[in-house]
């Protein structure tokens, strides 16, 4: 059991040492070049306004209607 969670442990070891990083460097610059949020959903919903190849999705959004998920 333990050779068959061998990459998930290494994985784990190297996400923690990343977010470990991250939090003591890369948020002050992270913060600094990014938007803040309310831009950020301007942006996207001025993008998603822009869109022209959008494909009728109705009988997929009905399948979910009906499976009682919005």
């Amino acid at each position: 059991m333990l050779a068959d969670n061998s990459n998930t442990l290494i994985n784990l070891t190297y996400s923690s040492e990343l977010e470990s990083q991250a939090g003591s460097s890369g948020i002050p610059e992270i913060l600094s070049t990014h938007p803040l949020t309310a831009e950020r959903i301007q942006a996207a919903k001025a993008a998603a306004r822009e869109q022209t190849s959008i494909k009728d999705q109705s009988d997929l959004q009905n399948k979910w209607l009906r499976l009682g998920i919005n």
